[in-house]
């Protein structure tokens, strides 16, 4: 996450995820930013959605003003602004920057996994690990690496994660990320939430499995037009 994606279009589907995720859950929640800085792209300008609240206020409309004042009118771009709101039910946050250095980057997930909560929202700039980019190698930051996920998961915390999808078909792909996300943890409730550009991935741990199920109910009534698809794997016996 940087600080200049803040209240664009993609923050606005994940800010709403979470809230209708989580609705029907007693849960505490920790979001790990998995921040790294801001740079001169143009990304994060995706806000034309804040001109047509007659499309997308309804979704949500408390976190749309919100998003919309923040925006439009303070013009203030970073989590802080949410993080001092109470629109994220039960949530703690872990800001730091996210640091490329292996042995760093260890010590961050170390302090991370220090803190409370029942499931971890991970929101790194691209998503899960590639092939061509190895952890401490400039721009490692911008992902998340299997054992990290593995790690969080042997920790008992259901972990979400936000995707982008790569230039390639985004059902095969949603697939495969599920199937890694399943291997991973041996989680027996996988499912995955993905709009046009994004994707979510959740691994719920079993005492977990039921009021996620809810909230991904809840999420398809919320959000079902602008959510195009969500899937869940079968359940397994573990």
């Amino acid at each position: 996450m940087k600080n200049q994606y803040f209240g664009d279009i993609n923050d606005y589907y994940k800010y709403g995820l979470l809230r209708a995720l989580l609705r029907p859950a007693s849960m505490d929640l920790l979001v790990g930013w998995m921040l790294t800085p801001d740079e001169g792209s143009t990304d994060g300008r995706k806000t034309s959605y804040l001109d047509r609240p007659d499309r997308y206020r309804s979704l949500d409309p408390e976190l749309f003003d919100f998003l919309s004042r923040a925006v439009q009118n303070d013009q203030r771009r970073g989590v802080s602004a949410i993080e001092e709101t109470g629109l994220l039910p039960r949530a703690s946050y872990f800001s730091r920057f996210i640091p490329d250095g292996r042995n760093e980057r260890s010590g961050y997930f170390d302090a991370l996994l220090s803190m409370g909560g029942d499931i971890i929202f991970f929101d790194p700039d691209n998503g899960l690990e590639i092939k061509s980019k190895d952890r401490g190698h400039k721009s490692s930051s911008k992902y998340l690496f299997f054992d990290e996920v593995q790690r969080t998961w042997s920790s008992g915390r259901s972990v979400l994660i936000y995707q982008h999808f790569p230039r390639v078909g985004h059902e095969a792909y949603t697939k495969s990320r599920l199937q890694d996300l399943r291997r991973i943890t041996s989680g027996p409730w996988i499912s995955s939430v993905r709009t046009s550009h994004v994707l979510f991935l959740l691994a719920a741990q079993p005492e977990h499995a039921p009021p996620l199920e809810a909230g991904i109910e809840e999420v398809r009534e919320s959000w079902g037009r602008e959510f195009k698809e969500v899937q869940v794997l079968q359940p397994v016996e573990l």
